[in-house]
């Protein structure tokens, strides 16, 4: 800094803020390090001696970093735990699938507290979306196949007890910032609702609830706002206006009058106050 310009010769050189430039390079998913451990054999008895691991090695053959990098990559990018195996394998360091499994176990364990956390910051939200979604889970198909046949001996068609599995996505508003939860399992949005909303102070308003009518949505009531959600409704009129052309004009024009001002109102920013009150106006 200070010295003179060379083209011009009159002014001074100043800082600015660092340019950037990036040089992108490929490597495995999981990197490793092989050593090349030197082993002796005495000539009379036998034995073998091996050198020991250098103290950088360490103790463990998978870090936490690389347990990291196989969650993110199995949970995050949903990269199949075989065909991981077969990209690691053909750049020289195999890893099973089985093995990626026991590994990444251990981080999930770590991330409880972490989902407990986000439980009770959810339950204080003010705005909640739950929606179900159908999904396969090996302990719960075992345990149905069980259920089956033990209702075929009772001389029973199908069993009596609960045997449909999903994934429920309960995405909370809680200030400027939106939770996601998601729970897999028996249990319907409506009774994962219930049980986050068991955490909720008491001290605090009714939360809003928004998602479509369905009965297995439905939680406790009587301490949240439901809010049905009207695209469902919409949309069930627009997919039989060729059936039904004047009765669902009539229910698509009354919603035209909702949806209308509320994509004026999403344009023009206004806060939930305002986008309350502004199809009033």
């Amino acid at each position: 800094m200070g010295q003179r310009c060379p083209v011009c010769g009159q002014g001074t050189f100043y800082e600015l803020p660092p340019g950037s430039a990036m040089r992108i390079a490929g490597h495995a998913v999981r990197s490793a390090i092989r050593y090349a451990l030197q082993k002796l054999r005495c000539s009379a008895c036998g034995q073998i001696f091996t050198a020991s691991l250098p103290t950088a090695a360490g103790e463990d053959t998978y870090s936490t970093r690389a347990r990291a990098v196989l969650a993110i990559g199995r949970y995050s990018l949903g990269l199949p735990l075989y065909r991981l195996q077969s990209y690691q394998a053909m750049l020289g360091g195999p890893v099973a699938d089985a093995t990626q499994w026991d590994q990444i176990e251990p981080v999930g364990d770590c991330s409880y507290r972490v989902c407990e956390v986000l439980e009770r910051l959810a339950a204080q939200g003010e705005l909640i979306h739950p929606d179900d979604t159908s999904g396969r889970i090996r302990s719960l198909m075992d345990e149905h196949y069980q259920m089956r046949a033990q209702a075929e001996a009772r001389g029973v068609s199908r069993p009596t007890e609960r045997t449909g599995m999903c994934t429920t996505a309960l995405v909370v508003q809680v200030g400027e910032r939106t939770i996601c939860l998601y729970y897999s399992g028996r249990s319907h949005a409506g009774e994962n609702l219930k049980a986050l909303l068991q955490q909720r102070q008491a001290s605090l308003d009714k939360p809003w609830v928004m998602s479509d009518a369905l009965s297995r949505h439905e939680a406790d009531e009587a301490g949240l706002i439901r809010c049905p959600c009207l695209a469902h409704g919409r949309r069930q009129c627009s997919d039989r206006e060729d059936v039904f052309p004047t009765e669902c004009q009539v229910v698509i024009a009354a919603l035209n009058q909702v949806f209308d001002p509320e994509d004026e109102a999403r344009d023009q920013q206004l806060s939930p106050t305002d986008r309350l009150t502004y199809p009033q106006a």
